[in-house]
C-alpha cells in the first residue's frame, strides 16, 4: 500500500491541476483510513470479514502522513 501511495501522491499533479484552473479537490476516504474499527461489524460473513481485513493492509495512523501530504499540497497550489 505504501508504494501505491508513494507512487500516486505526486505534487506535480497539483501544480497541473492549478495550471488547469481546478480549484477544488475531493479527497475520497474510509473510514478505515482515519481509525481502526476496535470490533468487527456485523453482517454477512464476507462483508465483516473484509472489513476486519481493511485494518491488517495498513494501520489507520500510517495513512495520516499522506493525508497530511495531500493537504499540504492542495493548500501550497491553493
Amino acid at each position: 500500500m505504501t508504494d501505491w501511495l508513494n507512487t500516486m501522491i505526486k505534487e506535480s499533479d497539483f501544480a497541473e491541476m492549478k495550471q488547469l484552473g481546478v480549484n477544488f479537490v475531493r479527497l475520497p476516504l474510509g473510514y478505515w483510513n482515519v481509525f481502526d474499527m476496535p470490533y468487527c461489524p456485523n453482517g454477512p460473513a464476507a462483508d465483516s470479514e473484509r472489513m476486519c481485513n481493511l485494518k491488517t493492509i495498513m494501520p489507520a495512523a500510517s495513512y495520516r502522513p499522506y493525508i497530511d501530504k495531500i493537504l499540504g499540497y492542495a493548500r501550497k497550489y491553493g
